[in-house]
């Protein structure tokens, strides 16, 4: 009143439950966001438009060895210093464009937590709620395991092509070094057969000794095929043959094998078949014989056939040996 006594108090009051629980939300998901980049096992470094850095989570500690508090006060200490030249630096300003991008391997040395090896970075951008970009997001991601395993996956693979190599080589050269005497061993046989002044026992001899060696021929054919498969050097020709004398000469190799069982070795060849062949006749060869061989191997009576046949086809005709 007039004489100053107070007997009269107006105030104006205002709900702010809605902006207190608001407030509390925003700094339960700040929390809960600080927990998450703290606990990942990924190095994780936030960085402002500047590339100041303003987050440095313990991972980054682990890996560097420098501390948290210094590398985000310590404006000119240069914490990746091979970086410099990986495309990282570019891959960064490229995330402030709004790109999401990811670094090959990328090596690195820490000299404080004594960690060397390879890594990989990826770069996101930064945006506030607003939708705009405001720094870059860069995780770490320590490869080196990965990366050792795979060298050694490289270096134990090239050994075993080298292996390999040496091994086709070395039966390469032993098939070659018993050849030579086996061409002679079996020509001086044939001419010993023609002769005209054995008795049926030695031709028998003579038939033996030829079938036998024949048959190492094909051993080391086979062999050799073998060492070139395994190296991957097998070449398929296209020549012109006989097919009737490759049959026979089959046939001629194995029918004493099918004698000894008791068994009757057959052979068919149907009379359409043309007299000349196109294709690889040593491979062709060395398929039938397998498959003759092992057929008077397992059949215990009876006969085994060998035959060949066409079978018509939309474009061409087919030869079919069974």
């Amino acid at each position: 009143d007039a004489n100053g006594i107070l007997f009269e108090l107006q105030g104006i009051g205002e709900d702010v439950t809605d902006a207190k629980y608001a407030e509390e939300r925003l700094n339960d998901a700040y929390s809960f966001t600080k927990e998450i980049i703290s606990s990942s096992a990924e190095g994780i470094v936030v960085f402002n438009r500047e590339l100041k850095r303003l987050v440095w989570n313990k991972a980054m500690v682990k890996l560097t060895g420098v501390s948290a508090k210094e590398a985000l006060t310590n404006t000119q200490l240069d914490l990746f210093p091979l970086l410099s030249g990986s495309g990282a630096a570019t891959l960064a300003s490229r995330a402030l464009t709004g790109e999401t991008l990811k670094s090959e391997d990328i090596p690195f040395e820490f000299p404080r937590s004594g960690r060397k090896g390879w890594a990989v970075c990826c770069f996101a951008p930064h945006r506030n709620t607003a939708g705009e970009i405001i720094g870059l997001i860069a995780t770490i991601h320590d490869t080196t395991k990965h990366k050792l395993a795979e060298e050694k996956l490289i270096t134990a693979r090239r050994k075993a092509e080298d292996a390999a190599r040496a091994k086709s080589e070395f039966l390469a050269c032993v098939s070659h070094e018993i050849r030579t005497p086996l061409n002679a061993i079996l020509g001086m046989s044939e001419l010993l057969s023609d002769s005209t002044n054995l008795s049926p026992e030695e031709h028998d001899f003579c038939k033996i000794i030829l079938d036998s060696g024949y048959k190492l021929m094909e051993t080391i054919n086979d062999i050799l095929e073998y060492s070139r498969l395994d190296a991957g050097s097998v070449k398929v020709e296209s020549t012109s043959f006989n097919l009737k004398d490759e049959l026979e000469g089959i046939v001629n190799l194995m029918a004493p094998l099918a004698e000894k069982k008791r068994i009757d070795f057959l052979f068919s060849l149907d009379g359409e078949i043309p007299e000349i062949l196109e294709g690889d006749p040593l491979h062709i060869r060395q398929i039938l014989i397998n498959l003759a061989g092992n057929a008077v191997k397992f059949t215990e009576r009876g006969f085994v056939r060998l035959s060949a046949k066409v079978s018509p086809g939309p474009k061409n005709n087919t030869v079919i040996a069974e």
